[in-house]
């Protein structure tokens, strides 16, 4: 694979989002004007519906950075995805000075990019397209004034649109790499010992709202973190057919090993850990050692699921059978062996097996946590909190899909 996590927005959702922001800040996409050539003519602009992404453009490609430079851009790159932002009924009234009024009604289309600064997603507006107008009068004012106006506050709200990249808290990524495909925004990254994300070919990305997915590898690295070695360790005494045992303990619950299993993740975990025991025959106090193992070692199911509004967790939901098994280490007999380890394993396993269990069963740690949306413009900030439908398998990859909610 040539990511480790993923996110992305499609353009339904944009849209969507598109839609709130007009409706919570009125006259967003608006403006004014008036020409020293034409006195007494003033004129308004709005927009009628809110702009529409088209994530899929066709036969547009990005200027020459010339252009982008006059857009305040100052970061070029060649790996700059273009999209269109649409304004399908921009209406324009000029009214003169006995009241008259011209109503024009044009079509806008922002020729913009997708590009990546300080490991940021970011938003760029390329250009502005339109038909222009036959009438000389009309076309100075929707040129001069209206298109500029437009760009600016465009360009704003574009800059002031949070989209989000991947991150894992407490983890090193790789620079985040961007595109446009299947009609959603996609950010990736690798684990930074895997080197650079690279884009896959044909990848069949998901088409909900919003989508997060995560690597075994990611996964893994966060396990590793979060899950730390669980030590079980006391001491006791056993009587046996040779005489009476007592016996010291310590026991290493760790290194548990994830591996993504449909929507679910089994985790494997290592046993450790040694025994010293002392045996008194016709007495004569005897020492054996032994190493522990598991037999079998710990294993669980787990589920990545939501906790609260944003965290994704892992979340332990059952328990293979295990045991303990100790292997004698040393030159003992083997009457005495055989005599004591078996009443040794019993009472050994009564005291730490309900512990290794409470322990694995209280695995419950947060694994990602889901991005934000937003945006901030005219001093109102909107929030698009996410909401899970489901997590599934997407070519080995836990996938988290859902949509976003207006907050």
């Amino acid at each position: 694979m040539s990511f480790d996590i993923a996110v992305g927005v499609n353009q339904r959702q944009l849209n969507q989002c598109s839609q709130d922001l007009v409706a919570s800040v009125p006259g967003l996409f608006s403006g004014s004007g008036s020409d020293p050539s034409y006195p007494g003519i003033s004129m308004t602009w709005n927009t009628i519906e809110a702009p529409v992404f088209n994530l899929s453009p066709a036969g547009f490609t990005i200027g020459p950075k010339q252009e982008i430079v006059k857009t305040g851009m100052q970061f070029f790159t060649d790996q700059l995805a273009p999209f269109d932002v649409n304004f399908s009924n921009l209406q324009i009234i000029l009214e003169q000075k006995d009241g008259d009024k011209i109503q024009l009604n044009i079509n806008v289309t922002l020729s913009c990019f997708l590009y990546v600064l300080d490991n940021k997603l970011n938003l760029g507006i390329d250009h502005a397209s339109y038909e222009h107008l036959p009438d000389p009068m009309e076309n100075i004012f929707v040129s001069k004034y209206v298109m500029p106006q437009l760009l600016d506050v465009a360009a704003e709200t574009l800059a002031g649109l949070s989209i989000p990249s991947p991150d894992l808290a407490g983890i090193t990524l790789s620079p985040i790499v961007a595109t446009i495909e299947g009609g959603s925004i996609i950010a990736i990254t690798n684990l930074w010992s895997n080197g650079p994300a690279a884009i896959p070919e044909a990848f069949p990305w998901p088409e909900d709202d919003f989508f997060a997915l995560l690597s075994n590898k990611a996964l893994q690295a966060v396990t590793n973190i979060e899950v730390g070695t669980k030590n079980i360790s006391g001491s006791g005494s056993v009587g046996t057919d040779v005489g009476g045992a007592s016996y010291s303990y310590s026991i290493n619950i760790l290194n548990p090993v994830v591996n993504i299993n449909g929507n679910a993740v089994d985790m494997n975990f290592g046993v450790n850990g040694n025994v010293s025991a002392s045996v008194t025959v016709f007495f004569l106090p005897i020492g054996v050692n032994y190493d522990v193992e598991g037999g079998p070692a710990p294993g669980a199911t787990a589920q990545l699921e939501p906790v609260g509004n944003s965290s994704m967790n892992i979340i332990v939901r059952s328990i293979n059978p295990f045991t303990f098994l100790l292997k004698p280490t040393g030159s003992i007999w083997q009457k005495i062996l055989s005599a004591i380890t078996w009443p040794i394993t019993q009472s050994i396993a009564a005291v730490a097996t309900p512990i290794a269990t409470t322990f694995i069963q209280n695995i419950n740690f947060e694994t990602y946590q889901l991005p934000g949306y937003g945006v901030s413009i005219n001093n109102v900030s909107i929030q698009f909190t996410p909401q899970i439908n489901k997590v599934d398998n997407r070519m080995g990859m836990l996938c988290i899909v859902g949509a976003l909610k207006t907050s």
